[in-house]
């Protein structure tokens, strides 16, 4: 062999070594701590869908490492998304957030996000519709659904002006031509809850999962309240994706119930801007973001890690179990295209959202 031959060899060699040894082949999370921010408050929808996450990530994570949950509740989701995106964390790929993403505040610049979307990075999540519910005793009385558009006096509860389920609450009653008195300020569905059942409102707005865990047995199943109309998401072209377990509870979609109570499906600017934020509210009510400063390979770890666990049993019997419905995971590349449309809206949709976060 010739000296050559031999000098490249050993070359190749140490080369190889070197790359075996390399911190950038180590595994980002091995030994580490990942914080997983909820940014509504604990015992709520959010945080218990974060948990199920949290339990079942480190298996999909290299390294196995620590998965804890911290909250940060506030204004709608704002006061989380704004800590993580402001420079308070380091973006050291070790917190992550595991938020609703308000898809209202940034299309009407609200004073109380303090960061833009473009701080952060996509990671996954799932998606889930929400329905609308109340007291049967909102006067005169309601003995079906149909008997909303007869309600005299509704008081809807909400997050925050800028929530989506307020926005869906308005938009929802304005086109019904419900007259309406918006009570807001509730942190987190348990608050929302305990305020139907107090008579403090008698309106209000749930994800299916939490419709199904929490509403339905305590609310529901007591006499209590009963379901109006679920908000699915549409589809390009016209129509919208029904949901066969909700229709299998007797519960209409709101296009269904406009319809029949109408005869004719809603349509013109108001409905479009109610499609647009129902769609990416829906579609972003369960996110895990990292801020765009993070390590390229936390991001990618962390990817690997939630598309895994859209095929792991395990993972899917609890969060179906918890929640009622198994998850509708949303990738990364589906999720980014959902953040870039945040800043596409057109002027006429941010205006009537301007003036429906308005009303009271």
């Amino acid at each position: 062999m010739s000296i050559l031959l031999r000098v490249l060899g050993i070359s190749v060699l140490c080369i190889a070594a070197a790359a075996a040894a390399s911190p950038a082949r180590a595994q980002f999370y091995e030994g580490k701590t990942l914080t997983l921010m909820v940014n509504y408050a604990a015992g709520g929808t959010t945080d218990v869908a974060g948990r199920v996450f949290a339990r079942h990530l480190p298996r999909y994570l290299k390294g196995e490492p620590t998965v804890i949950v911290a909250n940060r509740p506030g204004a709608g989701g704002l006061v989380g998304l704004s800590y993580l995106g402001s420079g308070a964390v380091k973006p050291d790929g070790l917190t992550a957030c595991f938020c609703v993403v308000n898809v209202v505040a940034p299309i009407i610049g609200h004073a109380a996000l303090k960061v833009t979307y473009d701080k952060f990075i996509y990671i996954g999540g799932a998606a889930e519709v929400n329905l609308a519910y109340g007291r049967r005793d909102i006067p005169p009385g309601m003995t079906s659904n149909a008997d909303l558009a007869k309600a005299q006096t509704v008081f809807a509860a909400g997050y925050n002006p800028t929530a989506v389920q307020d926005i869906r609450l308005k938009f929802s009653l304005d086109l019904l031509g419900v007259k309406y008195q918006m009570i807001t300020g509730f942190r987190g569905a348990n608050k929302v809850l305990q305020a139907i059942a107090q008579k403090e409102a008698n309106f209000a707005a749930t994800s299916v999962s939490g419709y199904i865990s929490q509403v339905k047995p305590n609310l529901v199943a007591t006499g209590v309240a009963m379901p109006f109309f679920y908000f699915p998401m549409s589809r390009e072209g016209g129509g919208y994706y029904a949901v066969k377990e909700i229709e299998a509870m007797g519960i209409p979609s709101f296009h269904d119930y406009y319809v029949k109570l109408r005869g004719e499906p809603p349509s013109g600017p108001v409905w479009n801007a109610f499609q647009l934020i129902n769609d990416l509210g829906s579609a972003m009510l369960r996110a895990v973001l990292l801020q765009t400063a993070a390590p390229r390979q936390a991001v990618d770890e962390l990817r690997a890690a939630i598309a895994g666990l859209a095929g792991d049993e395990r993972f899917l019997k609890e969060y179906t179990r918890i929640n009622g419905l198994p998850p509708d995971m949303v990738d990364s590349e589906r999720g980014t295209r959902l953040l870039e449309r945040l800043n596409k809206v057109e002027p006429e949709t941010a205006a009537i959202l301007k003036k429906i976060v308005a009303q009271k």
